[in-house]
């Protein structure tokens, strides 16, 4: 008998699918996530897998594509099944390898006859359609006792199965409700993300701003740093050139002291000078008597020798 595992997060469609397959001849095993039937196929080898497009952890093209790149999986018949089908999930069930997508809810036997062409079987005519069933012609022709026994029989198991749809059903809207639950929990803390994301982009506007301010008083610090460097280089140039000007002026001070000097001994100098001038004139006018007195005294020498000799001459006379 060919297996097939049917993967859906909803226990109802399970439960209807269960149902068609197993009328159809075939043995179902049922997985209630993506997760699940990816755990399943670690171990199982099913002949069909029948896989929900949507599910809350794994999606049917999780599946599809975990079972595509399992050498042992890669050829099985895999059959996506969606709520919605559009243009977007064909090409996404292509993409993944699937073998076709089918919509939900089910049509009558679409999914038997689904089911059935992926593994190469035909389809059973005689297999009821949903849970309407057709007698044939040797059933009618029975007796009303055995009709109305194989009757209840049929009410029972339809009951039975109504009862188990809606136990499914009842479970299916609980579902629904902490899904609802879930979802305004979701929103609720969607809004409160998005308050924090516009939070953040605020105070991400304001850390740029800060950042932006933070760069403007760097490059002013470096200014003012360069500022401070060409100040201190100008300081020390005037520091030197105070050293200097204090050299200077000591200098200054000793040519001063110097030049003092030299001009008392200039004073004293040009005043010898003035006294070598008048002493000069003194001696010149001293050598001129001097002269003058000698000339006087050969005067009186040669009067001296004339009256000697005049005397010498009268004494040679008188004797």
């Amino acid at each position: 008998m060919p297996k097939v595992l049917v993967a859906d997060d909803s226990m109802a469609v399970r439960k209807v699918a269960e149902r068609h397959l197993t009328q159809a001849g075939l043995e179902v095993t049922l997985a209630a996530s993506g997760e699940e039937a990816m755990a399943l196929l670690a171990h199982e080898r099913p002949d069909l897998i029948v896989c929900d497009v949507i599910m809350p952890d794994k999606s049917g093209y999780d599946v599809c594509n975990f079972t595509r790149s399992q050498a042992t999986l890669a050829t099985t018949p895999f059959l996506l099944i969606s709520g919605i089908v559009n243009d977007e999930v064909t090409r996404q069930a292509e993409t993944c390898g699937a073998n076709g997508v089918l919509k939900k809810p089910f049509q009558g036997n679409s999914l038997q006859e689904h089911a059935l062409t992926l593994l190469g079987q035909p389809a059973k005519t005689g297999v009821p359609k949903d849970t309407a069933s057709t007698p044939s012609k040797a059933t009618a022709a029975k007796p009303m006792a055995d009709a109305s026994g194989d009757g209840s029989a049929s009410l029972q198991k339809a009951t039975a199965e109504i009862e188990q749809l809606r136990t499914a059903l009842v479970q299916e809207q609980e579902q629904t409700a902490q899904l609802r639950q879930q979802v305004s929990e979701l929103q609720s803390a969607l809004a409160s993300e998005r308050n924090a994301a516009a939070q953040l982009v605020t105070e991400m506007g304001q850390k740029d701003k800060s950042e932006q301010k933070v760069k403007d008083l760097h490059a002013q610090l470096e200014r003012e740093r360069e500022k401070a460097g060409q100040m201190s280089r100008r300081l020390a140039e005037f520091e030197q050139a105070a050293g200097r000007v204090e050299e200077l002026e000591t200098l200054l001070a000793r040519e001063c002291d110097q030049t003092a000097r030299l001009t008392e001994q200039l004073a004293g100098a040009q005043h010898g000078a003035g006294r070598v001038e008048e002493l000069e004139t003194l001696l010149a006018t001293e050598c001129e008597r001097t002269a003058q007195l000698q000339q006087q005294v050969a005067e009186a020498a040669k009067r001296q020798d004339d009256l000697s000799r005049k005397l010498s001459q009268i004494a040679n006379l008188s004797k």
